[in-house]
C-alpha cells in the first residue's frame, strides 16, 4: 500500500526514506533494485535541495546491487561533513580489497554516528522531527560494516540511548 502512494504522489522525501530503508533494513526486508528507482527518482525531482541525502540513497542502493565503484563515485560527489554513507564507503572500499581506506570510514562514521545519534534524540524527537537515517538504520549499517571490516565490538564506538523526555520531566 505504502508503495503504491507513493508511486501516485511522488513525495521526494518519502521516496528517499524509503530508498534508505530498502537499502538499510534487515537482510530479508531489501529490495535494492527498487531503492535505486526511488532514489534516483527523488533525485530527479529535486536535484538542488538537500543534494547530499539524495545522492546518499542512490549510493546505499548502489552499493546493495554489488557495484561499488559506481557507489563509490557517487559518494565522491557529496559534499561537506562525513555521513552514515561512511560505513556504506567503508563496505565498498573493503569489497574493492582497499582495506586502509574502508578502516578509514569506518572510524570517520564511528565518530559521527555519536553526535548525530544523540542530535536525534534531543533535537528530533523533542520537536517531533523524523530524522533519516534513523538511529536503527545508522546501528545496522555500522554492525554490518564492523563484521566485514573485523572490528571487534569492543573497538566499536558504542551509543548508549540517552534517557526519553516526558512531559513529566
Amino acid at each position: 500500500v505504502f508503495l503504491e502512494a507513493i508511486r501516485r504522489l511522488p513525495n521526494v522525501q518519502n521516496q528517499q526514506m524509503l530508498a534508505d530503508w530498502l537499502s538499510s533494513a534487515p537482510e530479508r526486508f531489501r529490495d535494492p533494485e527498487l531503492a535505486l528507482q526511488l532514489a534516483q527518482r527523488a533525485l530527479e525531482l529535486d536535484p538542488g535541495t538537500s543534494d547530499m541525502e539524495r545522492h546518499e540513497s542512490v549510493a546505499w542502493a548502489q552499493y546493495r546491487l554489488g557495484d561499488h565503484q559506481a557507489c563509490l563515485a557517487t559518494l565522491g560527489k557529496i559534499t561537506g561533513d562525513t555521513s552514515a554513507s561512511d560505513f556504506i564507503r567503508a563496505m565498498a572500499y573493503q569489497s574493492l580489497g582497499s582495506t586502509s581506506e574502508a578502516r578509514a570510514a569506518f572510524d570517520r562514521g564511528c565518530q559521527w554516528s555519536h553526535t548525530y545519534i544523540q542530535k536525534v534524540y534531543v533535537d528530533g524527537w523533542s520537536r517531533k522531527v523524523i530524522w533519516t537515517p534513523t538511529p536503527g538504520m545508522i546501528r545496522r549499517l555500522q554492525a554490518e560494516a564492523a563484521e566485514m571490516l573485523g572490528v571487534a565490538e569492543s573497538e566499536l564506538n558504542a551509543v548508549a540511548d540517552p534517557p526519553v523526555a516526558t512531559n513529566n520531566q
